[in-house]
């Protein structure tokens, strides 16, 4: 797991080359260092996103399991297929590798989660856009529990959505952050501003993807690692 911050600075060119450069060199980096190893590991986590099926404006959007295909041409869905291409490449080492596609990692020593926390604490928690769109989230115990059974489980190989079972909508899950902070979600922010400050950047926030985790066995170990 590597790579400049997503969230932030607008997605110019060069942003663009700087968040491609941070994490598909580290993975490029990773595999060649396979390649010089007398014995290669058994296994490669690899850490990609539902990015990697684009972003939908479409409220009813259609469940996305790892089946579903990549968007080429949007960015989000170009930078993961990357990441994922260069992992692949260790499985002609004999490498099992598995392709985690992460939804928002949520806990409290850092990512979305602070800010997050911070303007519902404060009552500025906000419906984005319509707040229709799918919101796939995982914890953070959860998403090291799924790593250390993709390490552990043999049969366990290719793609993954770790995600929580449902994509709850953004607006619910506002109105559920705020909540346990004993606010309300009065704030609505429209989608059109939100787009001409921040160009592609904004799909991280007003569109969405209903990642589902279809691999059976993740979905129950999405259930309890936190047991």
């Amino acid at each position: 797991m590597a790579g400049a911050r997503v969230l932030g600075m607008p997605w110019t060119q060069a942003r663009r080359r700087q968040l491609l450069a941070s994490r598909v060199d580290t993975t490029v980096a990773v595999v060649q260092l396979m390649r010089r190893l007398h014995k290669a590991p058994r296994v490669l986590v690899s850490a990609s996103a539902v990015g990697f099926y684009g972003a939908s404006p479409n409220a009813s959007m259609e469940p996305l399991d790892e089946t579903a295909p990549p968007r080429p041409g949007e960015f989000q869905s170009d930078l993961c297929a990357a990441i994922e291409h260069e992992a692949r490449r260790a499985e002609a080492l004999g490498v099992r590798v598995v392709r985690m596609r992460f939804g928002v990692v949520l806990g409290r020593g850092g990512g979305a989660y602070p800010m997050q926390a911070l303007s519902a604490r404060l009552g500025l928690g906000a419906v984005l856009g319509h707040g229709r769109q799918r919101a796939p989230w995982i914890h953070l115990a959860d998403a090291v529990g799924l790593v250390r059974f993709a390490m552990a489980h043999q049969t366990l190989q290719g793609p993954v959505n770790a995600v929580a079972p449902e994509a709850v909508t953004q607006a619910s899950f506002a109105r559920a952050l705020a909540a346990a902070f004993g606010r309300r979600v009065w704030l609505r922010r429209p989608g059109l501003p939100l787009r001409a400050l921040l160009g592609a950047l904004s799909t991280l926030l007003l569109d969405g993807q209903n990642a589902v985790p279809s691999t059976a066995r993740v979905r129950d170990t999405v259930l309890c690692t936190r047991g």
